[in-house]
């Protein structure tokens, strides 16, 4: 009888605090994945950059660092926290049991295992950065529906979503601070604080680029929303252009004074080197012509956002709110007409979440793709690196296993590839019908309201 009395103050808790039970199982979840998972490759760069800081070298003085400043200062200060608050000046060790794997085609590992209490520094920073979009997620939801109970599943979906947890707490890439700044810049705009949207909306971008296609649909909501005041919307994109320009300017204004703006833009070239480099085996072939594919794809992405910036900015003022979501939802796909990387499509996330809970349950197909694939895609990729720590420190995978699994994916099959290249290009390529799903039912929602328009007509 006490279970039961303890089992029913405990559901009782959460119905009357679902914000809080979100929080509490998310942190349960992460604390137990961080610990156990670590992919090394990427908060090893992290750990070098920190390291070439603090022997006295600028963010682009030396090799290593190839993003843009914003990061680079997010590092330098989880570097100044671990350093003097918790006195971790030394990031990880080499295994040499390890060193074998060096040899493979897939050349995604590092031997350098960082240690979980570096690990940990900056995924409890991404963990705050999750809560922060959960939040703005949350506000923008209440706001569009009125329904707190709505607002409370975007708060979880975001904040429990696989490939959320799996890019901030196992890869500990930086992906969601750009979407915090994407997602504040919508959350400004709806709220018509025109100059915080704007410059928000270039610490979205200059994070990581991928927001920026979608200034023309902005832009196109400003208009929309000042429609009729021609005067007010003049006033509104001014106030845009400024906040923009004034982030822009302090964000690389030490990189003007130092003289390495070239070097921080660093991003956008290695990639054109990729792409007129050799190449060197299958895989470095399919990447470089991925990336030339990238770029051929370019005109048709713009295309794509002007259309729906156009629509938009004619639509009618009655619920543009909500349609502003749903193009937002369209531009972000839109952008990854080609296979990326998965933690990419986390700023597709907060539109499908939002739209899927605002205007149009039949997006759930999506959701759930978007959810889950990406994250068998990055597992894929990633393979056996996520387990090194685990080897180093926590002794529960053994080298041998680690090195056995790692040989295998490099064999050759009968088709003149590698495993690991056959699995890549399998799940690259489910993982690009999860992102062209969004297009598949949008056209299918058009179609359907159609029939159910003639059928209403007749």
């Amino acid at each position: 009888m006490g279970d039961e009395v303890r089992a029913a103050a405990v559901f009782g808790w959460i119905r009357t605090h679902p914000l809080m039970s979100i929080i509490s199982i998310g942190l349960l979840v992460r604390a137990v994945v961080a610990v156990l998972f670590t992919y090394c490759y990427d908060v090893s760069t992290w750990a070098t950059v920190i390291a070439n800081m603090q022997a006295g070298a600028g963010l682009f003085e030396l090799p290593g660092y190839y993003y843009t400043p914003i990061w680079g200062y997010f590092i330098s200060f989880i570097g100044m926290v671990g350093n003097f608050l918790f006195g971790i000046d030394v990031f990880g060790t080499q295994i040499d049991s390890l060193v074998p794997i060096q040899g493979v085609a897939w050349d995604y590992y590092k031997v350098l295992i960082t240690y979980n209490s570096f690990n940990v520094l900056f995924k409890v920073a991404f963990t705050l950065v999750d809560l922060a979009v959960s939040y703005l997620l949350y506000r923008i939801v209440r706001s569009l529906t009125g329904d707190s109970t709505k607002a409370a599943v975007a708060f979880g979906l975001w904040f429990l979503c696989p490939l959320v947890v799996y890019t901030s707490c196992v890869q500990a890439m930086f992906d969601s601070i750009s979407v915090l700044f994407m997602v504040l810049t919508v959350y400004m705009l709806l709220n018509r604080n025109y100059l915080l949207a704007g410059m928000s909306f270039s610490a979205a971008a200059f994070s990581k680029f991928f927001p920026a296609y979608l200034i023309f649909i902005f832009l196109a909501y400003v208009i929309a929303s000042n429609r009729g005041n021609r005067r007010e919307c003049v006033v509104s994109v001014a106030s845009s252009v400024i906040g923009a320009s004034v982030m822009l300017l302090v964000i690389f204004i030490p990189d003007i004074l130092n003289g390495t703006l070239e070097e921080s833009f660093g991003f956008i070239f290695n990639r054109i080197e990729s792409i007129e480099g050799e190449s060197d085996g299958i895989w470095d072939a399919i990447s470089s012509n991925g990336y030339t594919v990238v770029l051929l794809l370019q005109p048709a992405v713009f295309l794509i956002q002007v259309v729906l910036a156009y629509y938009l900015q004619k639509s009618d003022p009655d619920g543009l709110d909500r349609r502003f979501i749903g193009y937002c939802l369209l531009g972000s796909a839109a952008v990854f007409l080609w296979t990326p990387v998965p933690s990419y499509l986390l700023i597709v996330v907060p539109f499908l979440i939002c739209h899927f809970l605002v205007s149009d349950r039949r997006y759930r197909y999506s959701l759930v793709a978007m959810f889950a694939i990406p994250v068998v895609y990055a597992l894929v990729l990633q393979n056996y690196g996520i387990l090194f720590q685990a080897d180093a420190f926590l002794g529960f995978v053994s080298s041998e296993t680690i090195v056995g699994g790692i040989e295998w994916l490099n064999q050759v099959n009968v088709l003149g590839m590698t495993n690991q290249s056959a699995l890549n290009l399998v799940f690259g390529a489910l993982e690009t019908l999860a992102i062209y799903s969004v297009f598949i039912t949008y056209i299918s929602i058009r179609r359907a309201d159609r029939r159910s328009g003639a059928n209403g007509a007749s």
